[in-house]
């Protein structure tokens, strides 16, 4: 029809982190570098027994909220645990989808435009390696 325009859906990528800084800027870079446009990116860190280590984290994390508007970031009070920081990162997704990747993850920069382009031919789980 002409005059409609289609909204590609909102894709969350989730990013839990603990303790490891150089592995999540590159993991965060990855992220950023996406070539599918409508991303939400989710940071869910669970704080270091190290409060220096948590610091340094938040600090990255609260400096990238300053500089790119698709960045999130949430700090728990206590540690919760891989499966629980993982989650939170589910319920607090905005995506239509959503896309989990470890702090010591990489992300092709085409992973989610040919993730999304999957998930369009209706299967129920999309899983990519």
């Amino acid at each position: 029809m002409s005059g409609t325009t289609t909204t590609k859906p909102l894709v969350t990528i989730g990013i839990p982190t603990y303790s490891r800084l150089s592995y999540l800027k590159q993991a965060v870079a990855s992220a950023q570098a996406q070539t599918y446009p409508n991303i939400d990116i989710l940071l869910s860190q669970n704080p270091n027994d190290d409060a220096c280590i948590t610091d340094t984290i938040a600090d990255y994390c609260n400096t990238l909220l300053a500089t790119d508007s698709r960045i999130r970031y949430q700090l728990h009070r206590q540690n919760l645990g891989p499966p629980a920081n993982f989650n939170s990162i589910a319920d607090a997704a905005r995506g239509e989808y959503l896309a989990m990747i470890g702090d010591d993850d990489r992300l092709m920069p085409t992973a989610i435009e040919k993730m999304v382009s999957v998930v369009d031919s209706d299967p129920a789980l999309v899983f990519t390696n």
